[in-house]
């Protein structure tokens, strides 16, 4: 089967799989003994013998109404080991649990001591110590490349690689070899993934979406994945994001069309977000991506600064600012967004904890004071202490 069809397919069999689960919530032929989410959107990932389909996202949402389920592009990872372990893969682990044939995995930890507590410690999420599974591997999880029928959910995996301590979080996800028909995933879903687990997709962290959405990003945070992910999740929850930053409120991606353009002026501005502070004026925030195989600075002590993406990011926020410098575009933006500025701040969202030097963060807080620099694991510390019942 082509990753199109294997696409097309499990989001349609989710999507039916879980309108069928709130109808049945709702007629209390299941009983939900604690609030819960839905996720939002299919990631289907395609590797040499493996098609493997993972849900992310959370959302509210009324038992009654219909659910929708977004399938994003399709992407490609070496192996199922390589697409499931945080970080930048070692070559070829040979230690680790194994996973082959119809396994139904539910609730594991897997990770040592010693990482645990220095995740604890760095992300600030606690992990129930009766579901750890200490293990001293090379990564924690080895999917065979013959591996067929496997349902992984709730699991929470750390592992340690040259001094950085890396964090992957799956909620739900299915894995088959690519040689099945579109018939007989149908019917191994029917018959065993969702009959051993009849609640699949269900998102239950304890702290409902600011705690999932945490918990993703900090995953999603040491992973090479495209920063249009992450602005997919941050979209999704743009309250709880806004309020994560001290604002009250995000628009995403408004187009700000530049008024009196002459020669050499750009003739549209998207930023990522424009965040309404409590004071009702705005401030402009864009997000890059989050794993990098190297520091974001550059390792010169004499001239300490930042690498080409940084400036890249840095210089693309200082244009957008340089929009709202005319008062035409000024007038512009608040007749057709609502949007009012003054003394704006520029936020960047790029890199993890491991990707920049917190001194030369001070450095650049002291030069450019309307500026702000973010990492995604510090952006999910935050979003994790924002209240769900505030924002409900």
């Amino acid at each position: 089967m082509n990753i199109q069809s294997f696409s097309k397919e499990i989001t349609k069999q989710f999507r039916r799989h879980i309108n069928n689960l709130n109808k049945r919530i709702r007629d209390k032929r299941i009983k939900i003994s604690k609030p819960y989410l839905l996720p939002t959107a299919v990631r289907v990932i395609e590797t040499p013998t493996l098609l493997i389909a993972e849900l992310i996202g959370a959302r509210n949402t009324n038992v009654d109404s219909i659910y929708s389920l977004t399938s994003l592009t399709p992407e490609t990872s070496r192996s199922g080991t390589d697409y499931f372990s945080p970080g930048f893969l070692t070559p070829n682990p040979i230690k680790g649990i194994k996973i082959t044939h119809h396994n139904n995995i539910n609730g594991l930890v897997l990770t040592t001591k010693y990482e645990k507590s220095t995740f604890i410690d760095k992300c600030g999420i606690e992990l129930p110590s009766t579901q750890i599974q200490l293990i001293d591997a090379d990564t924690p999880l080895l999917i065979d490349a013959d591996s067929d029928v496997i349902c992984l959910q709730d699991i929470s995996i750390i592992r340690a690689s040259n001094q950085r301590v890396l964090f992957r979080y799956i909620s739900s996800a299915v894995i088959f070899q690519n040689n099945h028909t579109i018939e007989s995933i149908d019917d191994e879903l029917k018959n065993y993934i969702f009959r051993l687990n009849p609640t699949f997709g269900l998102v239950t962290d304890s702290s409902l979406i600011p705690g999932s959405l945490a918990r993703q990003i900090h995953s999603l945070a040491d992973q090479p994945v495209k920063e249009k992910l992450l602005d997919r999740l941050l979209r999704e929850n743009t309250d709880i994001f806004a309020r994560a930053l001290g604002r009250r409120s995000a628009k995403f991606q408004v187009h700000l069309e530049w008024q009196n353009k002459t020669p050499g002026m750009p003739t549209l501005s998207i930023p990522d977000f424009m965040l309404e502070r409590d004071d009702g004026y705005f401030d402009i925030l864009d997000v890059k991506k989050g794993l990098r195989k190297s520091k974001l600075t550059k390792n010169c002590p004499a001239r300490p600064g930042f690498k080409s993406d940084v400036n890249d990011l840095i210089s693309q926020l200082e244009t957008y600012a340089e929009y709202f410098d005319s008062v035409e575009n000024c007038i512009w933006a608040e007749k057709n967004y609502g949007i009012r500025i003054k003394n704006i701040k520029i936020i960047g969202v790029i890199g993890n904890y491991d990707s920049i030097d917190l001194d030369i963060l001070e450095r650049l807080k002291k030069r450019s004071p309307n500026l702000q620099l973010i990492d995604y694991n510090s952006l999910a510390n935050m979003i994790s202490r924002v209240s769900h019942y505030a924002t409900a």
